[in-house]
């Protein structure tokens, strides 16, 4: 979304009128790294590595993170430890089975090819303090769109307004 806010804002192309549920869920950087790196493994399900597998299962354990998570900075920090603690269990048995012959740590790669190498660190996979800093940085971006956006879908709907919802993946996803 930050990306797609900067290419609209260097194209003169207005989003004032874009708006963000409170209760939207996040995909974060460590959601694509497993989803790439389970994807190398076997039994592997096709997955795009847009990170929505690891995003639904967090969502569906009632462990993923929402927008109004990224608001509260005490909060999503929390979320954002405990979360990372469980992926990089995940990630180091994945690294152990893809360890391949030169040595190269197939985590690092994945994230270098996202461009987010800068989160790498070699013993906890995800640097936690840069993490944390960025994503909060990114917040301040996205809280004037953010919004009770069911309420505002009531009270357009009652004014007999017309309405674009963008969805995306199916139920629960977007």
């Amino acid at each position: 979304l930050n990306e797609e806010l900067y290419i609209l804002g260097k194209e003169g192309v207005s989003y004032q009128n874009l708006f963000i549920a409170l209760n939207a869920k996040l995909v974060l950087l460590p959601h694509r790294v497993l989803d790439i790196v389970r994807e190398r493994c076997k039994g592997r399900v096709g997955s795009t590595g847009q990170g929505m597998s690891p995003t639904y299962e967090a969502h569906v354990g009632r462990k993923g993170f929402t927008v109004n998570d990224l608001l509260n900075p005490a909060t999503f920090k929390d979320k954002l430890e405990r979360n990372l603690a469980e992926m990089v269990m995940l990630l180091k048995a994945y690294r152990q089975e893809l360890q391949n012959d030169s040595g190269a740590d197939v985590v690092r790669e994945v994230m270098a090819k996202l461009g987010h190498e800068y989160f790498y660190d070699e013993e906890n996979i995800f640097d936690f303090e840069k993490m944390s800093e960025y994503y909060l940085n990114l917040s301040q971006i996205i809280a004037p769109m953010v919004t009770d956006t069911d309420r505002m879908v009531q009270e357009a709907l009652k004014a007999g307004k017309k309405i674009l919802l963008e969805g995306s993946q199916g139920t629960l996803l977007s």
